[in-house]
């Protein structure tokens, strides 16, 4: 089978000491995508063209996890790394590519779309119950309640959900999944790549955004 090439953004870290940034992603995301049997091209946050993603036959984009965003789509402003992954976003709508947002990547998708984030509460926790509301996606998990980590001090209401996107995942009225009707665009607001041993749902999941 061929394998399917996927392009993951990066986040940003800095040694104060060395006055050194570095691109990074952990070891956990690199072991959970090639569990799944993908190719991965790391996406740099420094010294980037969207030509890159011509080098190879692209056939899915994630956004990953990281530190916050400061994405303003109005002024078309933010760190480094929003600007970088807006051009994606861009690039792999035109061309009709699958997207995956995965905790900060879920968030940044809203504000592409116009969407707005907020500060949520109690949301750092090893586990918190998740109600699958659509068919589709109940289909992929099997259950209508999934348990998953958290990680975000951030995260979308559903007032400030764009009215491009549809949520299919609620934990305490927080959207921790959705998806675009029209394009190949998904979002999920936990971490595959933080457990010891990966869930079996989440593979799934994962597969048939990019398989499907």
């Amino acid at each position: 089978m061929k394998k399917i090439n996927i392009a993951l953004t990066m986040r940003e870290r800095e040694n104060n000491k060395y006055k050194e940034k570095y691109n990074a992603v952990s070891y956990e995301m690199i072991d959970f995508l090639n569990t799944l049997n993908f190719n991965v091209f790391l996406i740099p946050i420094n010294n980037f063209k969207i030509s890159f993603l011509n080098s190879f036959e692209c056939s899915g984009v994630i956004l990953g996890p990281g530190e916050d965003t400061k994405f303003n789509l109005k002024k078309k402003k933010g760190t480094k790394r929003d600007l970088i992954e807006y051009q994606i976003f861009r690039y792999a709508l035109k061309n009709n590519i699958p997207i995956l947002g995965i905790c900060r990547g879920m968030q940044i998708i809203n504000l592409f779309y116009g969407g707005k984030i907020n500060i949520v509460r109690n949301h750092v926790t090893s586990s918190h119950k998740i109600s699958v509301v659509d068919n589709k996606f109940r289909s992929q998990y099997l259950k209508k309640n999934i348990h998953k980590n958290s990680y975000h001090d951030y995260g979308i209401n559903n007032y400030n959900l764009s009215k491009h996107l549809t949520p299919w995942a609620y934990a305490d009225n927080v959207v921790e999944g959705f998806y675009n009707k029209k394009k190949k665009v998904y979002a999920i607001g936990w971490h595959p790549e933080r457990y010891k041993k990966f869930k079996k749902d989440d593979l799934k999941f994962i597969k048939y955004i990019f398989n499907g």
